[in-house]
């Protein structure tokens, strides 16, 4: 077994990305296609191509009140808008125009003839001038009879047939097309479509800047790896089907849908003949027993396109050089896969007793689990002996190398740790409350908290975790995993877990984001205190911007410091029924009139000491120190 398994499916959105038609049945010809030099097109009034296919004009997308110049197919009217002159320069009336200027230009002016967009050709006669929307639904602007500018040239999210898309090797101008910001709003948005700079004959998806979709390389004929169908057996097959009587065997009716950009599924059934989907899916069911072959179109990727041999590539060869972080499951590499992505590979320890049930465990609940404050598991490698996790790759690694180091702790500021602890809080909420699978994920630490180039936390390491009920209640385990100085009274002496468990490890870990220091190795000799000790000795004493750490003593606000002190220590008390939940938590972290709870006097065990990379085991009767299945501390 070599492959890569995504875990999640990868749609082009119409809304978000790319939106391709089909060619409508030709209306009418219209009256007017053309737009001359002292004719101007009025807001109201439009230029329809010959055959009255395509339809020029003002319009207004969605819901807002800003006027655009835009292109659409005559019978579908403006709600399907396939290009836009004024993306970046909206109208805010209904009083512009569309021109040709005295330099030739094709130029739209709003009310007080200020020019807001331009063809920006070169000066050109304008009585030689003359702008035509063509039946290809190209708007083209002619001057004596030559072609000076066009619209096929300038793309936005559509792609219509005749358009030159790619990469002009002469100019290396790289055209591609570019998602609408909303449906409100035609600005370009986040996501472009086009082929990869380096000339490697493949389109790609982007979202900014980085890749998130590749069609495979072009062999003269089709994309290869683009292209492909998942087969669903016992399937009750949708409703609203095509029913094509050409086809006459499974691989001519996978060719036609193959063909067709607006197929979604086929299915060919002998005696009915190729039935296809190019709308909704609606009314599927699979039986236990019975039903049909049904294939589901999906891009390349959803199929393992990423080998064995992609990841040693990506990482390469695993280099000691990629080398993020080390653990007791073993060691995580950042790799670079061959659309620029970078991932973080977590390669399961071939010694570690622990790591096949945790690396299960890891894949399923992960999988299932979508939220900004959860790392994104991107799929995971099996080749005999070798497992990996490919996760999505966190620009600053996780917050013990930031929070624990004299000099890189000067980037986290005390607005940054507000809004990690916040991040955190409800990443946990998610967790508990809020996702299909109701998640403890009994190893919430420092490191386990990744930031990404924006310093957004995401929790991390799902190895640990558990699915409870819905009610939440305690449950209890003979074995009892996880890191010294994180781990609640009632789950380290007597193997109960429950969601207050995550909440005393949260508290905790408030607690070292404020003051900059490790539960596990700091203690006070003079107050004989460890570092929870410290914080609610100096809480009752109203003395807490003594705990804080001292590079950020002179930004933060006193008044939120104190918000999360309080939370920390009620999160931390020693009963599981007096922490409070995390959606209280959220409240009293982001709420100025939440009336806060006085936190009980938690009982603390200064006299052991050891390092944030310990682990431990409880068997309800021994309790040793176990360092080889330490929790991966970074990445």
């Amino acid at each position: 077994m070599d492959a890569i398994y995504p875990t999640s499916n990868l749609f082009l959105s119409v809304s978000l990305i790319i939106s391709f038609f089909i060619l409508p049945t030709a209306a009418a010809a219209a009256p007017n296609s053309q737009l001359s030099s002292g004719q101007p097109l009025v807001d109201g009034a439009t230029l329809i191509s010959s055959d009255g296919i395509f339809e020029l004009g003002f319009f207004s997308p969605g819901s807002s009140t800003n006027r655009y110049v835009g292109i659409w197919y005559h019978s579908f009217s403006a709600a399907a808008v396939l290009w836009v002159a004024n993306r970046d320069s909206p109208l805010l009336d209904t009083l512009g125009s569309l021109s040709i200027a005295s330099d030739g230009n094709l130029v739209i002016l709003d009310g007080h003839k200020a020019v807001v967009w331009s063809s920006k050709v070169a000066s050109l006669p304008s009585n030689e001038t003359m702008a035509e929307l063509l039946d290809t639904g190209n708007l083209v602007l002619n001057n004596s009879d030559a072609t000076v500018w066009q619209s096929f040239d300038n793309p936005g999210d559509t792609y219509l047939p005749g358009m030159k898309v790619g990469l002009d090797l002469v100019t290396n101008v790289n055209q591609v097309f570019t998602s609408w910001r909303s449906n409100d709003d035609p600005a370009p948005g986040n996501f472009t479509l086009g082929i990869a700079p380096d000339q490697s004959t493949q389109f790609f998806i982007w979202e900014g800047d980085k890749p998130r979709w590749r069609s495979g390389r072009w062999n003269g004929q089709v994309f290869l790896g683009s292209d492909r169908f998942y087969l669903i057996k016992g399937m009750k097959l949708p409703d609203l089907s095509y029913w094509d009587l050409d086809p006459t065997n499974d691989t001519q009716c996978k060719e036609a849908c193959m063909k067709n950009c607006s197929c979604k599924a086929y299915s060919y059934q002998a005696g009915i003949g190729c039935l296809t989907w190019g709308r909704e899916l609606v009314d599927i069911h699979m039986f236990s027993s019975g039903g049909n072959d049904f294939y589901l179109r999906l891009a390349g990727s959803e199929f393992g396109t990423f080998s064995f041999q992609a990841v040693e590539n990506a990482t390469a060869n695993f280099s000691a050089l990629n080398l993020l972080g080390e653990g007791g499951f073993g060691p995580v590499y950042k790799g670079t896969l061959p659309g620029g992505q970078d991932i973080a590979v977590k390669r399961l320890s071939r010694n570690s007793g622990q790591g096949v049930k945790e690396f299960k465990n890891e894949v399923i609940l992960i999988a299932k689990l979508q939220h900004r404050n959860l790392v994104r598991l991107l799929g995971y490698c099996i080749k005999r002996d070798d497992k990996m996790l490919i996760y999505e790759y966190m620009a600053n690694r996780s917050l013990d190398v930031l929070l624990f180091d004299a000099r890189r702790k000067l980037q986290l500021d005390w607005k940054t740790r507000y809004s990690i602890i916040e991040g955190i809080a409800r990443g946990l909420l998610y967790l508990h409350r809020d996702s299909r699978l109701r998640i403890i994920h009994r190893d919430l630490k420092v490191s386990n908290i990744l930031l990404d180039e924006n310093m957004n936390p995401k929790i991390s390491d799902f190895g640990m975790a558990r699915i409870f009920g819905n009610d939440g209640n305690e449950t209890n385990t003979k074995r009892v995993v996880g890191t010294y100085g994180y781990m609640s009274p009632e789950f380290a002496m007597q193997g109960l877990f429950s969601v207050k468990s995550d909440v005393y490890s949260f508290g905790v870990l408030l607690i070292e984001i404020v003051s900059g220091m490790r539960n596990s190795t700091y203690y006070n000799s003079e107050l004989s205190n460890n570092l929870l000790g410290c914080a609610w000795k100096l809480w009752n004493e109203n003395n807490v911007m003594e705990l804080v750490d001292s590079s950020i003593r002179s930004s933060c606000s006193i008044k939120e410091i104190s918000i999360c002190i309080n939370v920390g220590l009620l999160c931390i008390q020693d009963r599981a029924n007096d922490r409070p939940t995390m959606s209280s938590v959220i409240m009293m972290l982001e709420s100025d009139n939440y009336v806060h709870p006085t936190p009980r006097r938690p009982r603390f065990a200064a006299e052991i000491i050891p390092s944030e990379n310990d682990s431990l085991i409880f068997d309800r009767k021994t309790v040793t120190r176990n360092p080889s299945i330490t929790i991966l501390t970074g990445r």
